[in-house]
């Protein structure tokens, strides 16, 4: 417990509300479990749902790496290589399904490190506060027990003086020698139970002091330790909870920089190197156009140009031939 603070030193007679907050907050450990399964079952579902994605684009993959890697109709097939490009997708998709995984070990470790931990934590702590209810209920019985001899001790010293009294007004009606004993007697009896009235004030109040400047205290000082302590333990399981997450975000990481290792080796022209040595084969230039004469009309390739007419048209040809070279340029 706190040892600057107190509470039984500030709050006097306050079990049943320091109960009920303590209480309270013990109640609150089970709105924390639910969280912590809540986000455990959100981690699974997204593990299963990536795990999933990713063995339909391990499929897809599968189904074009021949077209993607060698073309449609390479020359040589690749058997197993893949081109670079399909090898770094391949690493991602993997990486992926290493990451599905990462959230499915949270998943697990949310479940049985933290939200066990807090229902175990809870069930701890409503055993510890029945037994200091229990304590407490022992110490105020007690108390009443003195409270309740001291009422009787009263009612018998008030009978008591009753009976005095009576005997006195009887005695002085009669002086016999019987009726003064009987009064000697009921005063003796008055002042056995003034004595015993007398006693129990002072056990009562020694009670009463020690249960409201001892007791109390240390029953609600328990009380303070023990939500200070569920405190403190759940302090540690949230720690926990970010450290495993943190754990998380370090295998993420390190999963996201094994992707990108292999990434940066997929240089641009590793591709284009692949499909040329799978589809390389011989091939023949093929030969130029030649000019065929007429079959009525033989004349030999060369231009002719007789007229104006027929320069005028060739002269057109070039003038837009270099319009649209330029217009290119």
């Amino acid at each position: 417990m706190s040892t600057d603070i107190s509470i039984g030193n500030e709050i006097k007679d306050s079990y049943k509300e320091t109960h009920k907050w303590v209480q309270n907050n013990i109640k609150w450990l089970s709105e924390l479990e639910s969280f912590y399964r809540d986000r455990a079952k959100l981690e699974k579902e997204y593990s299963d749902k990536l795990s999933q994605m990713v063995g339909e684009y391990f499929s897809k993959k599968s189904g074009n790496t021949v077209a993607l890697s060698v073309g449609d109709t390479p020359t040589i097939t690749p058997g197993s290589l893949e081109a670079a490009s399909l090898v770094a997708w391949n690493e991602i998709l993997s990486q992926t399904e290493m990451i599905s995984k990462d959230h499915n070990k949270l998943a697990n470790e949310y479940e049985f490190q933290i939200a066990d931990q807090m229902l175990a934590l809870n069930k701890k702590c409503e055993m510890i506060l029945t037994t200091i209810g229990g304590f407490n209920d022992e110490l105020t019985s007690k108390r009443d027990q003195s409270y309740h001899s001291l009422e009787k001790a009263k009612k018998r010293y008030d009978e008591s003086c009753s009976n005095m009294e009576a005997a006195r007004q009887r005695q002085s009606r009669s002086s016999g020698d019987k009726a003064q004993r009987k009064v000697a007697e009921k005063e003796s009896e008055m002042n056995i139970c003034k004595n015993d009235y007398l006693i129990k004030i002072n056990q009562a109040n020694r009670i009463k002091d020690k249960y409201y400047f001892q007791d109390v205290p240390e029953v609600l000082d328990l009380l303070q330790d023990l939500n200070e302590s569920r405190t403190h333990i759940l302090n540690q399981l949230w720690i926990k909870a970010d450290s495993l997450e943190r754990e998380l975000n370090e295998r993420v990481n390190s999963r996201l920089d094994t992707a990108d290792s292999v990434i940066v080796q997929n240089k641009p022209h590793l591709d284009v190197s692949m499909f040329i040595k799978h589809n390389a084969k011989a091939w023949k230039e093929p030969t130029d156009f030649t000019y065929i004469p007429s079959s009525v009309w033989h004349e030999d390739e060369q231009f002719v140009v007789p007229s104006n007419v027929e320069l005028q048209e060739l002269r057109i040809r070039l003038a837009k031939a270099q319009q649209t070279y330029d217009n290119l340029s």
